[in-house]
């Protein structure tokens, strides 16, 4: 299948078949956990593991891929809690752990609660949607038809992310897999929607590759641990940045406290690798949560089109962050670089055939998936206030829409530091870095907030000073540290060449790119103005 890249190849469109009033969609929505976009088709993946994703490149041919999209905070919750109200965590001010989106505003709509609400679906849910207990109780009765079922809660025996204990993956069951149990209710789901008729929309959020890796044997077996290749570079993080990589770096708090590294006497930091059996064996365990999640998907898939139902459903896919796997010495999500904010969106337009195998290379953001479900699968979007912004011209064969206020396709991310904690560890160098991932710190104890900007050939990123009163980033001083990384011929198919290794903030030869993106920092994050 020949993929056809928005920025050079026009395709001809017709209007009626995107979204109608007289016919809404059903809408398929699939959420994965820590994943990167570790897929084989649309993202002509190089990475030297090939992981093998046979039911996620069968769904990119039939589907518009957006390859470089981003979320706006690379940690679960305040991800989950802005994309499911269309809103920035400036605006949710959920940065954190501590709270949800219902204690900013009750009233804002979740996407399937619009659905519900609104358009007069039938709301179902499975799986890991909102963070555990981000809105309490799995938002219900908000947001669903019927009794959520999260599969993830800690009371609950399908509950797996502590159940290796506290070793890096183990073997269990496949029936007794949380994502295999998933997968079958959401199959009984929407037998049951069948039934019932439509519209309806079905959310199940998968729980891999979310570490720690509790699979059966098939998966590891697929990556046989000595073969397991390591990334090209695992020995720095930026290379001029060895005086000061902080607040950028992050320790990674939940691999440091793995039994093999302490047993190993090895921690995260930059510049000083772990050693390479334990990166083998992290990244085994990573590999094999993806080829498991695509099984799984592969059979939601399979059912839907034994159903009959493919011809009238729109499907998405997306996850809530990223991952690094030891590309640049770095490890998991929390910061605000590439690898953790760049994630898979898929959509399939079962209506718009033009759209099936296209590939988008222009940036765009994981906030503007509920009013890009909306459009597409009712006729219109959604007359209501939310940050994000409709992708549905892309399906009439426009170009990329830029987010509100700005005038060119831009992926906004944040993240804040706690250094002020104390939970930091002194590296041969003579500084320490955080391995404190601020989730559990409340708001007003944050000490930093890195503010970035993805355009299609460069990431910015300033990290400002935080106002533990207005709880905003400071402007009125200048930020404490500045990240600029050229993207030029990055087509994002390979981890391995990482374009996020040389700070070229500062440098007279981009000086004019810097003030550039500074400006659009200052228009997204800068309160005062």
């Amino acid at each position: 299948v020949a993929l056809l890249y928005v920025a050079s190849i026009t395709i001809l469109f017709t209007n009626d078949v995107v979204g109608s009033k007289q016919n809404k969609l059903n809408v398929l929505y699939i959420v994965c956990d820590d994943f990167r976009p570790q897929i084989q088709a649309g993202y002509n993946n190089s990475d030297p593991a090939n992981v093998p994703t046979p039911n996620l490149n069968k769904l990119i041919k039939n589907s518009t891929t957006f390859t470089k999209a981003y979320v706006q905070q690379a940690v679960c919750s305040p991800s989950r809690n802005s994309f499911t109200v269309g809103r920035r965590p400036k605006h949710t001010k959920i940065w954190n752990f501590q709270k949800s989106f219902r204690d900013t505003n009750h009233s804002w709509l979740t996407v399937p609660q619009w659905f519900k609400e609104r358009e007069g679906y039938l709301a179902n849910g499975n799986g890991k949607y909102f963070h555990p207990g981000h809105p309490p109780n799995c938002d219900e009765p908000y947001s669903w038809t019927s009794p959520q079922d999260g599969g993830w809660e800690a009371q609950d025996p399908n509950h797996q992310i502590s159940y290796c204990g506290d070793i890096i993956s183990c073997v269990l069951n496949e029936t007794d897999s949380v994502d295999f149990y998933l997968s079958n209710l959401t199959q009984t789901r929407l037998r049951q929607l069948k039934e019932k008729g439509g519209p309806w929309i079905q959310v199940v959020g998968f729980l891999k590759p979310h570490p720690f890796w509790a699979l059966p044997q098939w998966a590891f077996d697929m990556f046989p641990r000595d073969t397991v290749p390591l990334p090209n570079n695992t020995q720095q993080f930026v290379s001029n940045m060895k005086e000061n990589p902080e607040p950028a770096y992050y320790a990674c708090d939940s691999i440091n406290g793995r039994a093999e590294l302490q047993e190993a006497n090895a921690l995260i930091m930059p510049y000083n690798p772990i050693p390479a059996n334990l990166t083998r064996k992290i990244r085994q365990g990573y590999f094999a949560g993806v080829v498991h999640l695509d099984r799984m998907v592969g059979n939601l898939l399979q059912v839907l089109e034994d159903l009959d139902m493919a011809s009238n459903t729109l499907i998405a896919l997306h996850a809530d962050h990223g991952w690094e796997l030891g590309e640049r010495g770095s490890f998991c999500k929390m910061a605000t670089d590439e690898l953790r904010t760049r994630v898979p969106f898929i959509i399939h337009h079962p209506l718009a055939p033009a759209s099936h195998g296209r590939v988008i290379d222009q940036p765009t953001e994981i906030v503007n998936v509920f009013p890009t479900l909306v459009d597409l699968a009712t006729g219109s979007p959604p007359n209501y206030d939310l940050d994000g912004v409709s992708l549905a011209p892309i399906f009439e064969g426009k170009d990329m829409p830029s987010p509100q206020g700005f005038s060119e396709p831009l992926a906004f991310s944040v993240y804040p530091r706690c250094m002020l904690s104390g939970q930091s560890y002194p590296t041969p160098q003579g500084y320490n870095v955080t391995d404190d991932p601020c989730v559990s710190r409340s708001n007003q104890q944050f000490s930093h907030m890195g503010l970035s900007v993805r355009s299609y050939n460069f990431r910015y990123t300033e990290w400002r000073i935080w106002d533990p009163i207005k709880l905003i980033p400071r402007f009125d001083i200048p930020a404490v540290q500045l990240e600029l990384y050229n993207h030029t011929g990055d087509t994002g198919s390979s981890f391995d060449q990482n374009y996020e290794t040389y700070n070229v903030a500062d440098m007279s030869a981009y000086t004019q790119v810097q003030e550039m993106h500074a400006a659009f920092v200052k228009q997204m994050w800068d309160e005062s103005q």
